[in-house]
């Protein structure tokens, strides 16, 4: 009798182990398929399916977190990473955390997520050269303009035809003192993708920072005809307007970047300066708050806090 109570269980929990790995291994074609597709959404449900049959291995979160970070829901990509960072510390899932605090603006998480893959993988890894750009990322946000150079110059040895390296170094030129290196990068990315809206935009910003508003404009209308939902285009654009007199094209374009981009801090404060050119000092006072209350001041400097207290106290 014992034999037989034995082998049934034997064979009752082998027919489990077997129906369980069958299902696993459907859940996990479903998942590519999905992956393949660009659709996230099925891949968070059925990584929650996985979740239940292994709610203590680190993959099933890893692959969910990494579909959250897909669909920009940064903040349950990061508890997905952090339980599986709990189960288990690997190269990968320090990389995709840092790629999240780094988008969230928590930019110390992001350099210490990053320190972390190097640390464990070294710098010559599958992850070092967009950690370099994540890292890189992170101190810009600080305002950490060397750091940031360094970082990306790091992923420009690993790899000197990145796009997305080439853009940043850029942009970052000019707060490094190699304003003469800017616009050959930029140049060099253009002639990677010459339809990415945000290198034109930043290759108007270079004519812009320059005093060139009319060049500049004409790289913005540029920028917006490749997607005219770029709310940093629309905010130059107007702020180019205002340089050359067009109060009112200035306006429309600049509350036109707002309603993209409510959070952003320059937008506030480059239609206070128009409203400040109309004389309507209130609602200037009030956008410029608005700007000081959304960071502007660590993000870019003081100018706006030095014109509040010209004007407003």
């Amino acid at each position: 009798m014992n034999r037989f109570i034995l082998c049934f269980t034997f064979l009752f929990a082998l027919s489990a182990q077997l129906f369980a790995q069958d299902k696993t291994d459907k859940l996990l074609d479903k998942i590519d398929a999905a992956e393949n597709k660009g659709d996230y959404a099925a891949v968070v449900n059925y990584s929650s399916e996985l979740i239940k049959l292994y709610p203590e291995n680190n993959a099933p979160y890893l692959i969910r977190g990494k579909a959250y970070t897909k669909l920009r829901e940064y903040d349950l990509a990061t508890k997905d990473l952090d339980k599986a960072l709990k189960l288990k510390v690997d190269c990968e899932t320090y990389y995709y955390r840092s790629y999240c605090f780094s988008l969230m603006g928590k930019s110390d998480k992001a350099i210490a997520d990053a320190n972390k893959v190097f640390q464990l993988c070294g710098d010559t890894s599958d992850y070092a050269l967009s950690t370099y750009i994540n890292r890189g990322s992170a101190k810009l946000h600080k305002r950490d303009y060397q750091g940031a150079y360094d970082d990306y110059m790091l992923a420009y040895a690993l790899d000197t035809t990145n796009f997305e390296t080439i853009f940043a170094l850029g942009s970052i030129c000019d707060e490094v003192g190699k304003d003469s290196l800017s616009l050959a990068y930029l140049n060099r990315a253009y002639l990677i993708d010459s339809t990415n809206s945000d290198l034109i935009n930043n290759m108007g910003f270079f004519y812009l920072d320059r005093g060139d508003y009319k060049k500049a404009a004409h790289y913005m209308n540029r920028a917006l005809q490749l997607d005219k939902e770029n709310p940093l285009a629309w905010n130059n654009l107007g702020y180019c307007k205002y340089k050359l007199g067009d109060y009112n094209g200035a306006m429309s374009d600049i509350n036109h970047s707002m309603k993209l981009y409510p959070s952003n801090s320059y937008a506030w404060r480059n239609r206070a300066l128009v409203y400040l050119a109309l004389n309507n000092k209130t609602a200037a006072c009030s956008d410029m708050e608005k700007a000081m209350s959304l960071g502007y001041s660590t993000q870019y400097g003081y100018d706006v806090q030095e014109l509040y207290n010209k004007n407003c106290k």
